[in-house]
């Protein structure tokens, strides 16, 4: 919970004072939402992935993805703007959408398609530090 939520929250309470049930329906508006159950991927199940789009070097290809998601196929990073397995950076590549990229199988062919089809990873940050490698 945030600050504003806070503040959002005790100015309710303040509100329902008076009311009998003030404590129980403070109490449900501040219990968070259950987080989702997401599945993150295996290095064999990305690699699998990357065979079937094409990539050369499969096993560099998931690499790569796992160094930049953990294999999650909802990972959200750089701030908001990069989706994905691959992660791939909205601002720089607008034609595809935050839904499509999470679809594995469409963030697969975005990456084959910037990666220049798997010969070219100078664009993601983590073959850059050399991240990837430790899920080589």
């Amino acid at each position: 919970m945030d600050g504003n939520e806070l503040v959002l929250y005790m100015l309710l309470g303040l509100a329902l004072l008076g009311s009998s049930s003030a404590h129980a329906r403070i109490t449900r508006a501040m219990k968070p939402p259950p987080l989702p159950n997401r599945r993150h991927m295996t290095k064999s199940e990305i690699q699998s992935l990357a065979e079937m789009v094409g990539f050369p070097d499969s096993n560099l290809a998931a690499a790569i993805a796992l160094a930049e998601s953990a294999g999650d196929p909802e990972a959200i990073g750089d701030g908001g703007f990069s989706f994905g397995l691959w992660q791939i950076f909205t601002k720089v590549h607008p034609q595809y959408t935050k839904a499509e990229l999470f679809d594995p199988l469409k963030n697969a062919h975005a990456a084959f398609h910037i990666s220049e089809r798997g010969t070219n990873w100078r664009p993601w940050s983590a073959f850059r530090n050399g991240k990837y490698k430790a899920f080589l």
